[in-house]
Parts: C-alpha cells; sequence; structure tokens
C-alpha cells in the first residue's frame, strides 16, 4: 500500500510540474517575435546600441534632452502602418518606441521615453494621437518593441 502512495504522489507531481510548464508556455511565452536579421543600430558619438526589425523605421536624432547639466540622446522607432485596429481602418495607426538613457556618462539604465500605438495624423492635427487598445501584451508590434528596449544597450 506504500509503493501506491509513493507512486501516487510522485504522479501528481509529475502532473503539477508538467501542467505549471504548459500553462507558463500558452501564458508567457507567446512572443512570436524573433530578432535574427534585425538591423542593428550604433551611435559612436553617445556609445549606443539598439537593435531593430527591417519593418521598422528608425529616427536618429528625434530625441535630445537634458539630464542635469549634460544633454543625451537617444532613437525613436517607427512599427509599420497597420489598418487593422477597429476604428482606424482608414487612417491607420502604428507603435511608436523612443529609447535614451538615464545618464550616458554613468552608463545606467535604458529610459523608454514613450512606447505606444498613435494613430496616424490627420488634416488639421498638431500631432499625432495615442490609441489604446485592449490586451496590449498579446499584439506582435508589442512584444517587438519589448525586444527593441531589451536590446538598447551602452557600448
Amino acid at each position: 500500500m506504500n509503493k501506491f502512495k509513493f507512486f501516487g504522489v510522485l504522479f501528481l507531481i509529475a502532473v503539477l510540474v508538467g501542467g505549471g510548464f504548459y500553462y507558463y508556455q500558452t501564458n508567457f511565452s507567446k512572443s512570436d517575435v524573433t530578432i535574427t536579421d534585425w538591423k542593428t543600430y550604433t551611435n559612436e558619438k553617445y556609445k549606443f546600441e539598439v537593435s531593430y526589425p527591417e519593418d521598422w523605421t528608425l529616427r536618429d536624432g528625434s530625441m535630445t534632452y537634458t539630464n542635469g547639466n549634460r544633454d543625451s540622446k537617444g532613437v525613436g522607432l517607427d512599427g509599420p502602418v497597420r489598418y487593422d485596429f477597429p476604428g482606424y481602418e482608414k487612417i491607420g495607426v502604428r507603435y511608436s518606441l523612443s529609447i535614451g538613457f538615464k545618464d550616458f556618462y554613468n552608463k545606467e539604465d535604458v529610459v523608454t521615453n514613450y512606447s505606444g500605438f498613435i494613430k496616424l495624423k490627420e488634416d488639421g492635427e498638431q500631432a499625432p494621437q495615442p490609441v489604446t487598445i485592449a490586451n496590449l501584451k498579446d499584439d506582435k508590434d508589442y512584444q517587438t518593441a519589448q525586444k527593441i528596449i531589451a536590446s538598447a544597450h551602452l557600448k
């Protein structure tokens, strides 16, 4: 009888571990984004690099800000224009991302100044407007942006 209890407990542990692994894979490893064949932008002056996919557009020099008495620089990136968002099928939206660093001189962490979907500017608008979507973390462009942020580093 003790053998049966032992193997029953062992079987139960195996099921729980297997179920936990399956749950993790299906709920937390959803990213279909791979970083193979990405471009790498290198800024020699400020000594940083960032990798991004070919269908994203780099806006070098789009972000300069003052950190204390020093100027720091970052990059902006835009995802491809998409027409699959309800209510934005005609105007289109894209994921916009701005990356900088807290302090280039002390080699601190990467700073994300903006990360989110924006609708494209329409006539008469001063600037693109942010777009809120449900299930943002499930979106491929959001997942791509997270990998771009993770790739950004000082040289």
